[in-house]
């Protein structure tokens, strides 16, 4: 009796510190795993827009006109369904010379300072919508092309919120997997330690 008594103890002691490892980890470790999340995919961001700077700096923010093809729309479209981005280019006036979503964009003459006259004061924009361009929440990070202290253009990469969010939910679903299989094997001790004893 004293030995099952000091297991039923014990018992409840795992039941606590594993309720306890299960609350934490679903408060605390879903803000850490969502920052580690967006971060990463922040960074992945701001490297792509390094890239398009590099490629098209001196050509389609030079003369759009000329080197905005539809080669270089479906070029760049390509990327984005590779990474689920969209990605912008704009004139330093907030004009719409390319959006990977809609080939006819500079056509239409599109400007982003008519939805958000602010919107490139801030080189990062987390949860965000800019009604109708953007419909559903964004990752965005905002590159300023820049040559002899003008700036040229914009280079501007969004990643849908939800694919992020689903990430999100994949890694906590894996760690609370890993938790629940936990506390399953020290059940199963506790038992083969009553049931032998």
């Amino acid at each position: 009796p004293c030995a099952a008594r000091a297991l039923f103890v014990r018992g409840i002691k795992y039941l606590l510190v594993f309720a306890a490892l299960f609350l934490f980890a679903n408060t605390y470790g879903t803000s850490f795993i969502e920052h580690q999340v967006v971060s990463r995919q922040k960074n992945q961001l701001y490297e792509y827009s390094q890239y398009l700077e590099e490629q098209y700096k001196n050509t389609v923010f030079d003369n759009p006109s000329l080197y905005i093809t539809d080669s270089l729309y479906k070029q760049i479209q390509k990327t984005d369904s590779i990474l689920d981005t969209r990605t912008w280019f704009s004139d330093a006036n907030g004009l719409l010379l390319l959006d990977s979503n809609d080939s006819t964009a500079q056509n239409v003459q599109i400007n982003i300072l008519d939805y958000d006259s602010h919107y490139f004061y801030s080189s990062y924009y987390r949860n965000k919508t800019l009604e109708p361009l953007l419909s559903e929440e964004m990752l965005s990070v905002i590159l300023p092309i820049v040559d002899n202290f003008t700036t040229k253009g914009y280079v501007i990469i969004h990643s849908p919120m939800n694919v992020i969010k689903k990430q999100i939910r994949t890694y906590m679903s894996m760690l609370n997997g890993f938790l629940f299989i936990l506390a399953a094997t020290f059940a199963l001790l506790l038992f083969l330690t009553w049931y032998l004893s």
